[in-house]
């Protein structure tokens, strides 16, 4: 099946005269005739692609598919207009499967032919016709036109478009180069959208997590319980590196659940997700759940939970459907300055859910936000093991890119580490300093974004088989390395804000069984971001201590 031509057509009711489109206007009038029609469809164009009826259809009204009253040169234009296409004779009475498209639907977006591909029934343009005849539904050209006359992404709003001269023969299709990667969006796709309409029955919910949480943590578990039961809409869990702080939503999550809403979890990279689906399931035993990412099969995609762990990207296929939304690392790429993801997480969420964003390193503007919109804030001030976060030493030496030169004292501090992660601002230094050093010390291996071999490399450097890697920031979320040291190289690097040098040296004293390690910024000279970065860390540990959570 493909993507079906739609026809545009007006209908009669009383004074009243109605426009709309349609795959077969003969099945539309069965819905009018319920209405008062009084009069068969009037075709007004010849079967046209979704997306020429669509503009061909705002060109004659701005509301349709609603009854409007016009002015008899209005009718008569119409009426001139269909003059050239034989009305159409009633029609017999047909069924469709709207309400296994119903449960299909609910809370998501689909490209045509994703629905295609998961549509088991006949007749899905009528189905689909069905819905958005009772204003159930939205369907759209994929790339389409704005209240401005500007062609944008309508399931990303970018404007990032191409032309693309071999899509379709005959014409010249414009795809979305911004969320290409779930599939190709463009003026000759369809996209169809509908919001979750009413609560799931209350629910059993089961929390079963595997270790008791923390005095800290569960104080702030109990300020997200305490939050999703109250008015606000948004609240900031600020969570030093290696807190647990996702175990802390659970209950939160919980809550949400057992009244019969729906809970997102987003997270920002692939490997998270898969890590963390096996602990989602262990602590909500007797819940399905769906995990989205890039490359998942059919089925987890077709599947219908309450509860959704997916990458940033993927909620994107999502349209108000969760009644409350977990961004974890919410300052993180892909999610921090991209509009697209932003716009995606809000349509994401019915009105009136509520978000709960989760990170270690909020910017001035996020906590702007937070007092400015009047936010709740959670804070998590201290690990799970109640040590105080390891406080960077700066140390000031004549570093050199090109060439490369290390000086001695950053390579006596390299060599007095059993365990040592190495950071570097650029791929090009990453393979540089792995190479220098690899020719001094061996057991030495390098690891980047567009490294094959990352995953393998890390788990070689968890498992002890290598004393030293070198990585860029790549490495700087989500690994826990027991015992390891951290070195900064080239650490006042423009490339290295404040966030990304508290995320590295998060990755030292993260396990309680080694909850203490060495943090060194390595750098010519001493700048504003590792000053911020050092201020941050400490004003954590003076938090942690002025509440009484930092362990004898």
């Amino acid at each position: 099946m493909t993507m079906p031509r739609y026809i545009v057509y007006f209908v009669t009711m009383g004074d009243k005269v109605c426009l709309g489109l349609s795959p077969d206007p003969v099945f539309d009038w069965r819905y009018w005739q319920s209405l008062g029609c009084a009069s068969f469809p009037r075709q007004l164009a010849p079967p046209l692609p979704l997306f020429a009826a669509q503009k061909l259809l705002a060109s004659l009204t701005k509301r349709p598919f609603i009854p409007n009253k016009i002015s008899f040169f209005g009718r008569l234009a119409l009426a001139w207009r269909a003059r050239k296409f034989t009305p159409q004779p009633a029609p017999e009475s047909r069924a469709v499967a709207d309400d296994l498209l119903r449960r299909l639907l609910a809370g998501r977006i689909y490209l045509w032919e994703e629905l295609e591909r998961l549509w088991r029934e006949d007749d899905l343009s009528l189905a689909v016709q069905k819905l958005v005849l009772e204003g159930k539904c939205l369907l759209t050209a994929a790339v389409g036109l704005d209240s401005w006359g500007r062609l944008v992404c309508r399931r990303c709003g970018g404007s990032n478009l191409e032309p693309n001269r071999w899509c379709c023969p005959g014409q010249i299709c414009v795809e979305c180069t911004e969320c290409s990667a779930l599939g190709k969006a463009s003026t000759c796709k369809g996209l169809v959208a509908m919001a979750r309409e009413g609560d799931d029955p209350p629910r059993r919910v089961r929390l079963q997590l595997p270790f008791a949480l923390t005095k800290a943590q569960s104080t702030a578990s109990r300020q997200l319980a305490e939050f999703v039961r109250s008015e606000k809409s948004t609240l900031l869990l600020w969570a030093v590196c290696g807190a647990g702080k996702t175990e802390v939503s659970f209950q939160a999550a919980q809550i949400v659940l057992a009244q019969g809403g729906r809970v997102l979890l987003a997270v920002p990279r692939r490997s998270v997700v898969r890590e963390l689906a096996g602990r989602l399931e262990g602590a909500f035993p007797n819940l399905s759940l769906q995990v989205l990412y890039g490359g998942v099969d059919r089925e987890q995609r077709r599947r219908s939970s309450p509860l959704v762990l997916a990458t940033t990207h993927q909620v994107l296929r999502f349209y108000r459907n969760f009644d409350l939304v977990i961004l974890d690392e919410a300052d993180a790429f892909p999610y921090r300055g991209s509009r697209m993801l932003q716009q995606a997480a809000e349509r994401a969420l019915r009105p009136g859910g509520k978000r709960i964003f989760m990170t270690a390193t909020p910017d001035r503007a996020l906590l702007k936000k937070v007092r400015a919109e009047n936010w709740s804030l959670a804070r998590l001030p201290v690990r799970h093991h109640g040590r105080p976060l390891p406080v960077p030493a700066v140390l000031l030496s004549a570093l050199k890119e090109e060439p490369l030169e290390l000086p001695e004292q950053v390579l006596a501090q390299i060599q007095s580490s059993r365990s040592l992660f190495i950071f570097v601002p650029t791929v090009a230094l990453c393979l540089k300093v792995a190479q220098h050093l690899r020719q001094r010390m061996g057991e030495v291996e390098s690891c980047h974004a567009q490294d094959p071999e990352r995953d393998k490399k890390l788990a070689a450097f968890r498992r002890g088989e290598v004393r030293y890697l070198v990585s860029t920031t790549v490495a700087e979320r989500g690994i826990t390395i027991p015992g390891v040291d951290v070195l900064v190289l080239f650490a006042n690097h423009q490339l290295f804000d404040e966030r990304a040098l508290v995320q590295m040296a998060g990755r030292a004293g993260r396990t309680a069984a080694q909850p203490t390690g060495e943090v060194c910024f390595a750098a010519v000279s001493q700048s504003t971001a590792m000053t911020e970065a050092i201020r941050q860390i400490r004003e954590q540990n003076l938090e942690a201590a002025r509440l009484g959570l930092i362990a004898a």
